[in-house]
């Protein structure tokens, strides 16, 4: 059996051979990748704790809009800041190569990789006993929900229209940066 998904990985040579439909397909062995095993029942889900402050979504896009952040930098710092993750802010540096699209690759939309660093965070395992099923559920549901919405995930598709860098690039990426964020949220908020 096979399995086609959408790439993370986008280049040059791909696009013109699929032109203005870009899908960024990636074909995978299902044998060799077996289906995740279900998670087990877990705590409850996590809340931010009660605050007069900004909540992350808001946090997202102000670090994003007006904090010179990358997107992906600005959804971690926001989540791990508001939410008390625990992450040290020297940690914060592992989200730079994913803005842009992976190192302005225009790959991964830094949103979305931001938001699964953060469901990585609180869902990930640390060790190879621990099963990974929460945190893969997580991811691919932040990923499904935002290809759902914009139909591709990569930041080349969903920026291709725009001026690359200008105000208006800008503008488009917060509406993306926001729903990333408030897609984390919900996630957080449901997510065993």
């Amino acid at each position: 059996m096979v399995v086609t998904l959408p790439d993370e990985t986008c280049d040059l040579r791909l696009e013109q051979r699929v032109g203005d439909d870009l899908e960024c397909p990636l074909t995978l062995d299902a044998a060799a990748h077996p289906e995740p095993p279900r998670p087990t029942p877990a705590a409850e889900p996590l809340r931010p704790p009660v605050s007069d402050e900004p909540d992350a979504v808001e946090r997202s896009v102000e670090y994003f809009a007006e904090g010179g952040l990358y997107c992906s930098e600005a959804i971690l710092r926001a989540f791990n800041e508001v939410y008390e993750l625990g992450l040290p802010t020297a940690a914060y540096a592992m989200a730079t190569p994913f803005g842009a699209g992976m190192g302005a690759a225009k790959c991964s939309c830094g949103a979305v990789t931001g938001g699964q660093m953060v469901l990585g965070l609180v869902h990930g395992r640390t060790s190879a006993a621990t099963s990974e099923g929460p945190a893969f559920e997580a991811a691919k549901e932040l990923h499904d929900r935002f290809r759902a919405r914009y139909k591709v995930i990569c930041c080349r598709g969903l920026t291709r229209k725009l001026p690359w860098g200008e105000p208006e690039h800008h503008r488009v990426c917060q509406e993306y940066v926001r729903f990333a964020a408030g897609e984390v949220a919900d996630l957080l908020r449901t997510s065993p």
